[in-house]
């Protein structure tokens, strides 16, 4: 388990650097922190749920861990929920730290080159896909641009996507595919017509 020692050891005026700066107002616009209760504020929010993704540790730890830094007095139930109702405030952070990745990449031919594809995630004792991550991938920079989580009936569809656009090239799987063709056949046929003259 983590220790508050360990906790105080992640230098977190240095990781604040790359989140927003009102952290406390963005936990309400997003709906993280509607009810304070016995939580400090919005920035105390996000160093809690920073602390479940630390490897081998459980919600009740996570609840010591902050009652003990002065963060948030939770139990495990309430823990759940702020976890629950932190999807767009924890999408909203991570796209503040995209912004910080390298400010040039590769490019190809003058054109920047873009990965899209989706990935199924399935719970315990799933019997098919429950969520699909959606991922926009700047394989230049090395860095995703955007990600979007949907449920099982969220499509694979380039219109999905708002972070590409004029400049990139989009190299995307077969799932991708079928929608598109007949614009690609259609532009092939308009190229092919074209003749040079003499």
């Amino acid at each position: 388990m983590v220790s508050t020692c360990e906790f105080f050891d992640w230098k977190w005026e240095h990781v604040r650097e790359f989140l927003p700066f009102d952290l406390d107002g963005l936990a309400v616009e997003t709906g993280a922190l509607l009810r304070r209760r016995a939580v400090v504020g919005g920035e105390a929010l996000v160093r809690t749920l920073l602390l479940t993704a630390c490897p081998k540790t459980s919600l009740s730890q996570v609840c010591l861990l902050a009652r003990e830094a002065g963060l948030a007095d939770m139990t495990k139930p309430a823990l759940f929920k702020r976890l629950a109702n932190a999807e767009e405030l924890l999408r909203k952070l991570f796209e503040s730290t995209l912004r910080y990745s390298v400010d040039t990449g590769e490019r190809w031919n003058g054109l920047n080159l873009v990965a899209v594809d989706a990935t199924c995630l399935c719970g315990p004792r799933a019997s098919g896909t429950d969520f699909r991550l959606h991922t926009v991938y700047d394989l230049g920079k090395g860095a995703p641009r955007s990600v979007d989580l949907t449920d099982v009936h969220g499509g694979e569809k380039l219109a999905r996507h708002t972070s590409f656009g004029k400049g990139d090239l989009v190299i995307s799987d077969a799932g991708y595919g079928p929608r598109w063709f007949p614009l690609v056949r259609s532009a092939k046929r308009q190229l092919y017509s074209i003749r040079p003259t003499s």
